[in-house]
């Protein structure tokens, strides 16, 4: 986590010569919060703020490539990511209208953030509805392993002979089993973030 007292004091105690310096070389490539730490230093010391405003423009710029670059490496990847963070911002509970400003940041018109915002519901519904799925196909290969290992290993304590211990299908069923089970948490607190949502709210996006 970015420590904001550090950084701060950090740019305070440089001289302006070399303030200015440092924002001309890399005040692009530090993050938003310290580029706004940065920006009240200058005001405090009344400095003109060119070098700032050139170095935001910069920013910009190079954040606008790195959306493109994404696009252009696939359709799918891009829209991926796109639903990844608005189902993972849902998670965190925050608000359609900040899901919204995030998804204009990646590049997204209004009106295609608004509706991944729309389609945010049924989209969680349908993978929560995956994992379900997959949570009871692993606990029954659990399941089976189990009882075949058992069944073999009763068997052959009756009649003499070999038996099994399916290790791989217990083991890997289980970890199915637990991988869903958590997925199934995350999916249901933002089914239930969503259904929260104030009416007033709704219409606000809408």
């Amino acid at each position: 986590m970015l420590d904001t007292a550090i950084i701060r004091e950090h740019y305070a105690s440089m001289s302006d010569e070399h303030l200015i310096a440092f924002t001309i070389n890399e005040g692009s490539q530090i993050s938003n919060e310290a580029f706004e730490i940065l920006r009240n230093e200058f005001i405090k010391r009344n400095l003109d703020t060119s070098p700032l405003e050139n170095s935001d423009d910069t920013k910009k710029l190079i954040h606008e490539q790195k959306i493109q670059k994404v696009k252009e490496s696939g359709s799918e990847e891009y829209l991926s990511s796109i639903w990844d963070y608005a189902l993972n911002e849902k998670e965190e509970n925050k608000t359609d209208l900040e899901i919204i400003k995030g998804l204009k940041e990646r590049g997204l018109e209004d009106e295609n953030a608004q509706f991944i915002i729309l389609g945010l519901e049924n989209r969680a519904k349908s993978i929560l509805k995956h994992h379900e799925s997959q949570t009871a196909v692993g606990g029954f290969i659990c399941v089976a392993g189990i009882i075949i290992t058992f069944w073999t290993l009763a068997n052959a304590s009756e009649n003499g002979g070999s038996y099994f211990i399916t290790w791989g299908a217990i083991v890997f069923g289980a970890i199915r089993f637990f991988t869903n089970i958590s997925a199934q948490s995350k999916y249901k607190t933002i089914v239930a973030n969503i259904e929260a949502i104030k009416p007033a709210e709704q219409t606000m996006i809408s």
